[in-house]
């Protein structure tokens, strides 16, 4: 019997895995390929879907294709061009995601900066990006003018919603033009170059910037598009910190690239989680594992079947939790990866279904994953992880 069920598992996980590598054609078959031409690719076909969902408010993709623009447009005013560099320190919304999308279309790099960071440890993330200017939420202003004196530059403040000591970058975009930028600044961002500095945790020491390419942010967005079947129909619920990888850019991807619905939330709250997407009629959630731990310690409720959930992704979810996680809350499939901000892939390791719950890998899938390993180099000066 546990044959067969490995053997399930193992036909599943590399019909999945089929079906993740053909989402990743496009960037295999079109060096050219860019952030900003895929995200354009699904603004053309789907202009009068709801992109993002935030407290009750909609943006179709064309609006968020606009409010990207005015972004693209924002940084060109301020002589900002390919290679140049923009820290965002922001609270999840939808301009976080308009912000850096649109920067990347003209080649900007920005560096996603944890928003629980104070004092020394923001000061060295800030410094490491080499950030001319600093886009933040007002209410980070304060974090952010504590460690002002610190830093080697004196990067420009912006707040959207203006704050003391910051420039009003609401009133900027809003003199900024809407139409995409000029298509020779576009054509000339290609898959080699740099869109983000994604930082890690800081755990083991200071925060280090891991380097992304336009390639590598395209594989994590895209990277479970095919192995969860996601589609223009999906409601992708996104409660984790935007700055992070699971859920600004596997989370965010999984929604923007297929056409899909990406709903925000400010943050994760336990209490909240189930009736919140059972009213918004979310049909994906991404996680890590202390979420599910905590929803799995909350009492029981009528929403925690009353979904339409068929998928969840993340990482960390113990196979204890996992085992009381799946049934409680009636969810058909879970789908586990494993992966690091610094390393070079993001592997999906386990997947599981409500009868079956979490699987090991079995013979088929060990020998096909065997040997494929990559690894990393730290530039200690720097403060960053180098792929090599």
């Amino acid at each position: 019997m546990r044959f067969l069920e490995r053997l399930y598992s193992d036909i599943s996980l590399l019909v999945a895995l089929r079906r993740a590598l053909k989402s990743y054609d496009p960037i295999e078959n079109d060096p050219a390929l860019s952030i900003g031409k895929d995200i354009e690719r699904v603004v053309d076909l789907y202009p009068d879907n709801i992109a993002i969902r935030f407290e009750g408010a909609d943006t179709t993709y064309r609006a968020f294709d606009a409010r990207a623009n005015a972004y693209a447009h924002w940084a060109l005013s301020q002589g900002l061009k390919k290679g140049d560099a923009v820290a965002l320190f922001m609270s999840n919304q939808p301009d976080f995601v308009c912000c850096w999308m649109g920067l990347a279309k003209i080649g900007v790099v920005v560096g996603l900066i944890n928003t629980n960071l104070a004092g020394a440890p923001l000061a060295h993330t800030l410094n490491i990006s080499e950030a001319a200017h600093v886009i933040l939420s007002a209410d980070l202003m304060g974090p952010f003018a504590a460690v002002a004196g610190n830093l080697k530059l004196t990067p420009r403040a912006w707040a959207l919603e203006g704050a003391p000591g910051a420039e009003d970058l609401g009133a900027a975009l809003a003199t900024m033009s809407e139409e995409r930028p000029d298509k020779a600044l576009r054509e000339a961002v290609t898959q080699d170059d740099l869109a983000l500095y994604v930082y890690t945790s800081g755990t083991t020491g200071a925060p280090k910037a891991a380097k992304m390419l336009h390639r590598r942010v395209l594989g994590m967005m895209r990277a479970f598009i095919g192995a969860g079947d996601g589609g223009p129909t999906d409601r992708v619920y996104v409660t984790l910190p935007l700055y992070h990888g699971t859920g600004g850019l596997c989370g965010v991807g999984f929604a923007l690239i297929a056409g899909g619905t990406l709903i925000i939330r400010r943050r994760f709250s336990a209490s909240h989680f189930w009736k919140d997407i059972s009213e918004e009629g979310a049909t994906v959630f991404f996680y890590i594992g202390e979420l599910c731990r905590y929803l799995v310690n909350t009492p029981p409720s009528p929403f925690d079947t009353a979904h339409k959930v068929r998928l969840g992704v993340g990482n960390g979810l113990r196979q204890e939790v996992w085992e009381k996680f799946q049934p409680r809350f009636a969810i058909p499939q879970i789908m586990e990866f494993y992966g690091s901000t610094e390393g070079r892939a993001h592997r999906q390791v386990r997947c599981g279904n409500r009868t079956t719950g979490p699987q090991r890998q079995g013979s088929l899938h060990r020998r096909r994953e065997r040997g494929s390993g990559r690894g990393a180099r730290p530039d200690q000066e720097r403060g960053s992880a180098v792929p090599v």
